[in-house]
């Protein structure tokens, strides 16, 4: 996204625990990053499912975040 743009943000960042990504936004993609969090990737579900299949146990997430 563009930084002054957080209409086109992946995230949806809510004050406490209700923050969500976009899944019209982020679609088909295994990873992403997003302007407003500048030094985080996000991975998806599919994609820890990936790494799991390959037996690469070592890659681990702090938090998920819903899809809507």
């Amino acid at each position: 996204m563009k930084k002054g743009d957080p209409e086109n943000s992946n995230l949806m960042l809510e004050p406490g625990e209700g923050n969500s990504v976009k899944k019209d936004v982020i679609r088909d993609n295994l990873a992403w990053a997003d302007a407003r969090c500048p030094s985080s990737l996000f991975v998806s579900d599919a994609f820890l499912e990936i790494l799991s299949s390959r037996q690469i146990n070592d890659f681990s997430t702090r938090f998920t975040l819903k899809e809507v």
